[in-house]
């Protein structure tokens, strides 16, 4: 301490002051690089460009979150927007696709609720899951506690795969993508998505009930986004749901829900079989 305080001593002592003072803050100014400074306005100054610079650094590593933090079953669905998620004209996909823009609105505006796409699959629900993301990953929003509009980080998660790398990192525990990784991942992220959540039981019909593995995670996960954005997709029921689920684990999902629901829709994925 002793030798910052000689070194500052001396530095002091080197310095050339002016006649003039500040009218900010009245102190001399400093003659710094061959021009006269405050030296506060310069700490202040400095400061802010270090603030600008290091806010940029996170809302370029936040707008890099939807790649790199994502954990995808089906990697086509990268490319997945909303422009590219067509429909015809007046049928339940269309009315779907529009809800689905009135959502994207209101988290725009800062709104905080949740989503749950549902119905069989291959109508689309993970397609408009991460057109959601996408389209909330290229602005920046205001959000309770923000001065001003910010770059917000998302990401995508497939639920039964990333049950499945939890249980491998039991056996591997040097394995980075593990229960730790996730429930940080899920706890810190602004707009998450959970993908078929009930994927993980088998088939659709099942009248089976989730492991204490699943549970213990699911209430986790759902602590963790209490006052957060989370869109869910199923393709499951929501008697289905109760019966895999506990109920108070269902009610947590269903908080401050918008309900998109898939009941006549093609099957996007098969397309026009001729057998």
């Amino acid at each position: 301490m002793q030798q910052i305080s000689n070194v500052q001593k001396t530095f002091e002592k080197r310095m050339i002051y002016r006649s003039e003072t500040c009218p900010i803050h009245a102190v001399q100014f400093v003659e710094f690089e061959g021009e006269a400074q405050c030296p506060k306005c310069f700490t202040e100054h400095e400061n802010k460009a270090l603030e600008l610079k290091m806010n940029n650094q996170v809302e370029q590593s936040n707008s890099l979150y939807l790649e790199r933090k994502s954990l995808l079953s089906d990697r086509t669905l990268l490319s997945s927007t909303l422009e590219n998620y067509t429909v015809t004209s007046n049928t339940e996909a269309d009315l779907n696709k529009q809800i689905v823009l009135e959502c994207v609105n209101h988290l725009k505006s800062g709104q905080v609720f949740n989503i749950i796409l549902q119905g069989k699959a291959g109508a689309g629900k993970s397609h408009l899951a991460f057109a959601i993301l996408r389209a909330l990953n290229s602005m920046k929003i205001k959000g309770a506690g923000d001065k001003e509009p910010v770059q917000k980080s998302c990401a995508f998660i497939s639920f039964e795969l990333m049950l499945r790398k939890v249980r491998e990192s039991y056996k591997k525990p040097e394995q980075i993508l593990n229960e730790f990784y996730f429930l940080r991942l899920i706890e810190q992220v602004d707009f998450l998505v959970i993908d078929d959540l009930g994927a993980e039981s088998g088939a659709i019909d099942t009248e089976k009930t989730a492991t204490d593995f699943v549970h213990k995670f699911l209430y986790a996960l759902s602590t963790s986004r209490q006052h957060k954005v989370t869109i869910y997709t199923t393709n499951l029921t929501s008697t289905l749901l109760t019966t895999l689920y506990d109920k108070k684990l269902i009610s947590r999902f269903f908080k401050k829900p918008k309900f998109i629901v898939f009941k006549d829709t093609k099957d996007y994925r098969i397309g026009d079989i001729p057998f």
